[in-house]
């Protein structure tokens, strides 16, 4: 966990009897309208591209190390302003999501990361013809917002025309064919096997990694391949899955205040391929799903078996060659810390996607109250309900890091 640096400013700090906030909202700008629905886009904000992530963060006194905690624009999770292309705008009015309608395919994901159990939540179409389209479903941090969800090995999408699903770019007819438009309810229900099943299945898949580095006879030329093979099976063993390590710094950035972190990114080529046969049970969360409702009546189960996210199967931005040099000098320069790229940063999971083209919106529902057809069902929740456990997920982890700081800097 990094220690932030930056001084407080006045304008930072909400007094004592004076009105608590949300932060500012950036500048926007007006995109285009939609019948009477106008949507903005923003201006001098950072989006969560290039490998970083952003949240919005505010100064918080009561801890003294950490000195800023997380923060969030809206009562929701229904949108999320940095984890969007920059072609995608919002509505102020309904949270709907659009694009021009000279614009392709751009993409948006919700702030509510879903990890375990049953979620449901609803897509409100509000525009699409022969011209403008959307299409929706879940996607992992390492999916592409500028790309239609469902495009790539980290998405499952489905299209507004037939109801086709598409993942990794095919495209099949597994659930009742409809054309859907405006007005339309389109229902999901996620389901992920425990948090403890998912450890498991990490914890089995790093031990195979490592024995197939032990048993790899390629000597190659030599000592820097091998020195590379421990340096990767030296990162594995260290790999716990559940563990969270928040490794985020707090950031000014046009007088905002944002916590900037690194991101999970695409891997090359997933071993997924290589040996799709033997490595398929690995990549398969058991007894994953995700159900289509179309208005209240079930469509069929658009995917089976969801690929799983806990590390090694995601992997953060990483300087290699760097940690690589000082994980080979360890025995040489005592007490240097080597980060590792198999972390769970606590934002590891699926999250809602809606994707536009050419004008066509929609927006995420969360709130129980606005879900006009949600499953009977004790065990599933809403996004909203999922929300309000990341954040109270965020407070506890403020106060461990807090703590961890506190007790490092004395023992320094």
């Amino acid at each position: 966990m990094s220690v932030p640096v930056i001084p407080y400013h006045e304008s930072d700090i909400v007094y004592q009897g004076d009105d608590a906030k949300k932060p500012d909202f950036p500048q926007l700008c007006e995109s285009h309208r939609i019948d009477e629905v106008q949507y903005y886009v923003t201006e001098d904000m950072p989006l969560n591209k290039r490998n970083f992530l952003y949240q919005p963060c505010t100064a918080n006194l009561m801890l003294e190390k950490l000195r800023f905690s997380s923060s969030d624009y809206f009562d929701s999770g229904a949108i999320s302003l940095m984890d969007r292309s920059d072609k995608m705008a919002f509505s102020l009015d309904d949270r709907s999501v659009s694009v021009a309608q000279n614009c392709g395919w751009r993409s948006m994901r919700s702030d509510v990361c879903m990890k375990e159990g049953k979620i449901y939540w609803e897509i409100d179409v509000r525009t699409v013809s022969d011209t403008a389209h959307i299409r929706c479903g879940i996607s992992r941090r390492e999916a592409s917002m500028e790309t239609p969800v469902g495009c790539d090995f980290y998405g499952y999408g489905l299209k507004d025309k037939g109801l086709q699903v598409i993942h990794e770019g095919r495209l099949q007819t597994v659930v009742k064919s409809y054309e859907v438009k405006a007005g339309d309810r389109i229902g999901f229900l996620l389901t992920l096997p425990s948090l403890e099943k998912q450890n498991e299945q990490a914890m089995d898949y790093s031990l195979k990694r490592i024995m197939e580095l032990n048993s790899d006879s390629e000597n190659g030329q030599k000592r820097n391949r091998k020195l590379n093979k421990e340096f990767y099976k030296f990162l594995l063993r260290k790999c716990e899955p559940l563990n969270v390590v928040r490794d985020q710094i707090a950031i000014r950035y046009k007088n905002q205040l944002f916590y900037e972190s690194t991101d999970y990114v695409k891997t090359t080529k997933p071993d997924y391929y290589d040996n799709k046969d033997e490595t398929q049970k690995f990549y398969e969360l058991e007894e994953s799903t995700l159900e289509i409702y179309v208005n209240g009546e079930h469509y069929g189960t658009a995917f089976k078996g969801i690929t799983p996210f806990l590390p090694p199967f995601s992997e953060l931005q990483y300087n290699e060659k760097f940690y690589l040099h000082h994980w080979n000098k360890r025995n040489i320069a005592h007490g240097i810390e080597i980060r590792n790229k198999y972390v769970n940063n606590n934002r590891l999971g699926y999250y809602a996607t809606v994707s536009s083209f050419q004008g066509g919106s929609a927006a995420i529902i969360t709130d129980k109250s606005q879900l006009k057809f949600l499953v009977d069902d004790p065990d599933v929740k809403t996004l909203d309900d999922v929300y309000n456990e990341q954040i109270a997920s965020d407070i506890v982890w403020d106060l461990i890091d807090e703590v961890d700081i506190e007790f490092s800097s004395v023992n320094v």
